[in-house]
């Protein structure tokens, strides 16, 4: 029978892992905002600067407003072929511009940013609550949160988006446009130099883990004869799509290694 101390060891290494698949994710967020509203947001100041709300608030008027610009700017532009983006949903915006942490302060600047996400269509469970921003709990929910805003302004026509939702957006054209096989001769035209590093390096983390990966197509692989991923390069990472996520490679690799797998199927049987 496994031992707390067993049970322990096991729940100490799904968390650290989780933690540190963050990172990537974080930073990509990090460098969003801070082209957005000209803060230096990073990994290390995370939650410090995003927790009175502020910072959030400051955001959604931002985008609010790139919106409101598009919109005017894309009409001069229309003719048929041309679809104009939606205008983000009107919101009136007040939020609280000095604050202390943990204040009430705070949370009302964390529920109008709340309010404004979900006016433009993020469904409540994918939104963080006030206290997980406010009290630096649950960061995976407020990274997923803003991850999701990306995904919904790039909808309306806002270009700047997180660059894992790019990544994501790159992905689905190419599912798209599966069929075009004249298309998929130019785009893997283009891309062959930057995924021919990007191959090597699946490789050598495939024989880490004594995984078996095949390459299919640029940038798509087969794990172990029965699953298929895209994998990109973001910045330093190298990141899984896995469902409607994202894992590092090494972190993906770790979880599917057979030997690993039979280890834990032993030690769930005892």
């Amino acid at each position: 029978m496994p031992t707390l101390e067993d049970e322990d060891y096991f729940m100490v290494q799904i968390n650290e892992r989780n933690e540190k698949s963050l990172i990537p994710l974080m930073e990509d967020v990090a460098e969003w905002l801070s082209a957005y509203i000209c803060l230096d947001i990073n990994v290390n100041n995370f939650l410090d600067m995003l927790d009175d709300g502020v910072a959030l608030c400051m955001l959604a008027i931002k985008i609010q407003k790139l919106s409101e610009e598009s919109k005017v700017k894309n009409k001069n532009l229309s003719n048929e072929a041309y679809i104009i983006p939606e205008v983000l949903p009107s919101f009136e915006f007040n939020f609280h511009h000095q604050v202390k942490k943990e204040s009430f302060f705070a949370r009302e600047n964390a529920e109008n940013f709340l309010k404004w996400c979900r006016k433009i269509g993020i469904r409540d469970s994918t939104l963080f609550v006030s206290e997980d921003l406010v009290l630096h709990k649950q960061t995976k929910n407020i990274i997923l949160t803003l991850l999701e805003l990306g995904r919904i302004v790039h909808r309306y026509g806002i270009e700047v988006v997180p660059s894992i939702v790019n990544l994501e957006i790159e992905i689905e054209e190419e599912n798209k446009n599966s069929f075009d096989w004249m298309r998929n001769v130019t785009i893997r035209k283009k891309k062959r130099c930057k995924t021919l590093n990007l191959d090597a390096k699946v490789q050598r983390c495939a024989r880490k883990y004594n995984v078996a990966v095949e390459k299919i197509s640029e940038g798509k692989y087969l794990v172990n004869k029965k699953l298929s991923v895209f994998i990109r390069t973001l910045r330093s990472h190298i990141m899984v799509r896995v469902g409607g996520g994202w894992d590092e490679l090494d972190s993906f690799l770790n979880r599917h290694n057979p030997d690993k797998q039979r280890s834990k199927l032993s030690f769930i049987s005892a």
